[in-house]
């Protein structure tokens, strides 16, 4: 289960890529936009924020990534 993380409330411990949900200023959180984002420890902002704020969009929380998929570990047990 993804444990989210309201935004600003509650920053991310360090930089890097985390899943943030954000939603449009003038809707609510009733239509909740999900996507993967940078976070900058210095700023204290996720990278694409600014771009987010210009379309009328706000970040209101971030959850850590899911690790990637990596598939079949041992290849000699597939059958062709």
């Amino acid at each position: 289960m993804t444990e989210w993380h309201k935004f600003p409330d509650e920053l991310p411990p360090e930089d890097g890529y985390y899943l943030i949900t954000s939603h449009d200023w003038g809707d609510t959180a009733e239509h909740p936009w999900p996507y993967i984002d940078f976070f900058d420890s210095e700023s204290g902002e996720f990278r694409c924020q600014d771009w987010i704020r210009s379309e009328g969009w706000c970040v209101i929380a971030w959850a850590p990534c899911p690790l990637p998929y990596k598939g079949e570990t041992d290849r000699s047990s597939q059958t062709s």
